[in-house]
């Protein structure tokens, strides 16, 4: 037969003067540890931002890429994110259509409208804002 040990904490109280009229001497407060107190769990770690170049992969689907003006291009571009994924990483796409149109935004479809004919380079870039990795893609656009 194995013998346990209970552990009971124990806190007395003394009051001095209860008989005599006086005023209670101050004390120091007491405390007991307790048997039964847990540490408290720690906070979660936050998976570390990657240091390593992210793999950016630009994928053009420009839709139209020639025809009669005034000619709208749509463009969907998409970067990959890392792997494994990170919460709110942060890709910007920019867009560059060559006749001076400039867009920089968070999301990866865009469209603009070639009022004037013309032959026009359109350059399409990922990057990431951890570790700043771009990749980029280009189409040539001929707008009659």
């Amino acid at each position: 037969m194995r013998r346990r040990l209970l552990l009971i904490p124990l806190v007395v109280l003394v009051a001095d003067g209860c008989h005599g009229g006086g005023s209670p001497a101050p004390s120091a407060p007491s405390t007991v540890p307790s048997a039964a107190a847990t540490p408290a769990p720690a906070p979660p770690t936050p998976p570390p931002a990657p240091t390593q170049p992210v793999s950016l992969t630009v994928k053009l689907n420009p839709n139209p890429a020639n025809g009669p003006a005034p000619l709208t291009l749509h463009v969907a571009l998409c970067g990959s994110r890392p792997s494994p994924p990170v919460d709110d990483y942060p890709l910007t796409f920019t867009f560059t259509y060559g006749d001076g149109a400039r867009h920089t935004q968070s999301f990866c479809r865009d469209h603009h409208t070639y009022p004037e004919s013309g032959t026009f380079r359109a350059t399409f870039c990922a990057t990431d804002g951890i570790a700043g990795h771009e990749s980029c893609g280009a189409v040539k656009v001929r707008v009659d």
